[in-house]
């Protein structure tokens, strides 16, 4: 009999940001609402994300994002908060209007622009304790083709004393800071000091983000550079949850995190590790756990048939379905930075990497994936 399942893979974004979803459906399942978002006791802009899952027979990483008629969070003391569309399919609130909070009870509500009305299930916002240390250890690895690997194991010592909810969450999220030289970017997009064999040196081209422009004889400033500084975000690859551990009486020991591979790009400046702690509801814990299962089993020879994933939104005047998650959760997190200090050895030079000689003339928020122009929350 052919099966027939839905399964989601979840890549994790920066604190104080949304876990990017992204649905993969069977070709006979038509495409649904998916919904991605949380509430903290962190303080806000929350963000809610809203698109449309694609089909196998699209572009299987393919989100819509969606635009709908109203969203809005409720608590349980009555009060009602509605988010702004900021970008399309995300909503956004007002930090000014809305503070999670533990012991909080927190539903949100989408109506869409056909009167399709969802809701989630209620979630209560659990404590979490502090996180006890973050400490790195600096590892070599040979693999069989290819040179020898660098890099940073981060690890994590914490407990849980809360037994009225067991449930947690680890979250790592490491940014760096890269610098280019759009300025000095050319037509073919490299860099001046680029010899092009049939005309010589080419003249440089650069974006007006660099400040600069050609006059045909010189390089002339107009303003400030608006692209020449990015800070670029690397996830972790699955959600990492206490049930992978064992604990002894509420402590966790030596948590390995993530992995921060150790290169001229993540450390010509400095390196941030970010490692969060978070409660999660019993509900929120089996959609992340489900997520990982499906992560781990795409390696294995015994990957599970998970059936229908779990979600805990729903449509209240349809017999449409939804897909994604609504959570509340209580956030405890440490920062810590890397540095080349903290290796034995220098990383490996920009000029042994083939892309050094044209990524670098670019305007940074193109040339690299994840990367934005605003530093991250904690940046210092």
């Amino acid at each position: 009999m052919k099966k027939r399942f839905s399964s989601i893979f979840i890549i994790l974004i920066l604190s104080a940001c949304i876990d990017r979803i992204s649905l993969i459906s069977d070709d006979e399942v038509p495409s649904q609402l998916v919904v991605d978002g949380f509430i903290s006791d962190s303080p806000g802009p929350y963000e809610i994300k809203i698109f449309k899952s694609s089909r196998v027979a699209e572009d299987l990483t393919r989100r819509v994002p969606l635009t709908v008629k109203s969203v809005s969070i409720s608590d349980d003391e009555g009060n009602v908060v509605s988010l702004a569309q900021s970008i399309d399919g995300i909503y956004s609130t007002d930090p000014k209007e809305l503070q999670g909070h533990v012991g909080g009870i927190y539903k949100l509500r989408i109506e869409t622009l056909d009167g399709v009305i969802y809701e989630s299930s209620p979630e209560k916002m659990f404590p979490v304790n502090d996180i006890d240390s973050v400490y790195y250890q600096f590892d070599s690895n040979l693999p069989l083709n290819g040179p020898t690997q660098y890099g940073f194991r981060v690890f994590m010592n914490t407990h849980n004393e809360n037994l009225d909810n067991p449930y947690l969450r680890w979250r790592f999220t490491g940014n760096y800071m890269v610098q280019a030289f759009p300025m000095k970017q050319t037509p073919d997009g490299c860099g001046i000091q680029q010899f092009h064999a049939s005309f010589g040196p080419a003249p440089p081209n650069p974006p007006i983000c660099s400040g600069y422009i050609w006059t045909g004889e010189v390089l002339k400033r107009v303003g400030e550079c608006t692209c020449c500084f990015c800070w670029i975000s690397d996830f972790e690859g699955k959600p990492r949850l206490n049930s992978d551990l064992v604990n002894t009486s509420g402590s966790y020991k030596k948590i390995e995190l993530g992995y921060v591979p150790f290169d001229h790009w993540r450390f010509w400046f400095k390196y941030m590790v970010r490692v969060e702690q978070m409660s999660l509801s019993k509900d929120a814990y089996e959609f992340f756990k489900v997520i990982k299962d499906q992560k781990e089993g795409i390696s294995s020879l015994f990957q599970p048939s998970l059936g229908k994933m779990r979600t805990n939104i729903f449509s209240t005047n349809s017999k449409n379905e939804a897909t994604g998650i609504f959570y509340a959760t209580s956030i405890k997190k440490k920062i810590t930075y890397l540095s080349v200090d903290d290796a034995p050895l220098p990383p490996k030079p920009f000029d042994t990497e083939p892309e050094y000689n044209c990524v670098l003339f670019h305007a940074c928020d193109r040339a690299f994936d994840n990367a934005t122009t605003v530093p991250p929350l904690d940046w210092q």
